[in-house]
């Protein structure tokens, strides 16, 4: 039986994963476009994508430590505060070593997918602490997917949003303007992770973690390290690849992942009503599978129009 105190609570999980899909989104497709109008060298932003994601291993390992003696509450506040230091640094700066500690601190060199917002650190661990039964998880997980890929068509607009602001600005100042937002957001969803109520954590028996969360743990990040190594390597640079390759604006990139996003809402929407009659492990295979080869075919794509809807199909 799930408490009443934390389940009227839910909905500030909610709001806090659409605050965050809104902000993550936008500081992830700016990323790499935003370095390059501080004519930072093509290279030498991968080398920060990669510090980034680096930084954000590193953080969620440790937030994993802290939530499971202390609280997941506990680990969601302190994934949004960091998020939060990293967009506020980036906005305020005009100093390219100041951005690109902010963005490291941010953890935004990972890839501009749909639910990038939805899953910070504890996230997962929250739900599970919170509500036992399998069923009732499941529906929780398919709300916050839901509620968070709708919001990151908020991300995307607001990307899309730096083209003719930019006008009357100029574009450093669109894109550090935005990154502001983008920080007023995340302070948002940090009000809202307060709001949260969780169950009791059980006294914690272990120095670290037992050794069979250990083999699991190990095993996830095992598969997630070999995902990573692909999408890693080409989601965070695709904005940048976009604009170089078809000279594409921030409108018309903006709008090429608005349209992504909607069919990521549509597709958490089904997948949470199919779910049950699937194994999603083997579902989980097959996309990735279909995804890498779809990411390979954009290389050759000679039409910005044929690479988008390849990367809407993946």
């Amino acid at each position: 039986m799930v408490n009443y105190k934390i389940d009227s609570k839910f909905k500030y999980l909610l709001y806090s994963r659409a605050f965050r899909s809104v902000a993550i989104i936008y500081m992830s497709l700016a990323f790499s476009l935003y370095l390059a109008a501080l004519h930072i060298e093509i290279i030498d932003i991968g080398i920060i994508s990669g510090a980034a994601m680096l930084f954000m291993v590193f953080i969620t390992i440790s937030l994993g430590l802290l939530g499971d003696r202390y609280g997941y509450k506990i680990e969601l506040l302190c994934a949004e505060l960091i998020a939060l230091a990293g967009a506020l640094i980036v906005g305020m700066s005009s100093d390219p070593m100041y951005i690109i500690v902010g963005m490291v601190i941010a953890g935004i060199g990972g890839g501009a997918g749909g639910l990038r917002g939805v899953f910070s650190p504890g996230t997962n661990a929250f739900i599970a602490n919170n509500y036992k039964d399998q069923n009732d998880r499941i529906k929780r997980y398919s709300y916050i997917t839901f509620v968070g890929s709708v919001a990151s068509i908020g991300g995307s607009l607001l990307f899309a949003s730096v083209s003719p602001l930019s006008a009357f600005i100029g574009l450093l100042d669109s894109y550090r303007a935005i990154f502001l937002v983008s920080a007023a957001m995340l302070a948002a969803s940090v009000i809202s992770i307060l709001m949260l109520a969780e169950e009791k954590r059980p006294l914690k028996t272990t120095r670290v973690m037992k050794r069979g969360s250990a083999n699991y743990s190990i095993k996830v990040i095992a598969a997630n390290l070999l995902a990573g190594m692909g999408t890693g390597l080409a989601i965070p640079l695709l904005p940048l690849w976009f604009e170089l390759s078809y000279g594409a604006t921030a409108l018309s990139i903006g709008v090429i992942f608005t349209a992504v996003y909607l069919a990521t809402a549509l597709g958490s929407y089904l997948s949470s009503r199919i779910a049950h009659r699937m194994n999603t492990l083997n579902i989980a295979s097959y996309t990735r599978l279909v995804s890498g080869g779809l990411l390979f075919a954009m290389a050759f794509s000679p039409l910005l129009i044929i690479a988008a809807l390849l990367y809407l199909l993946t």
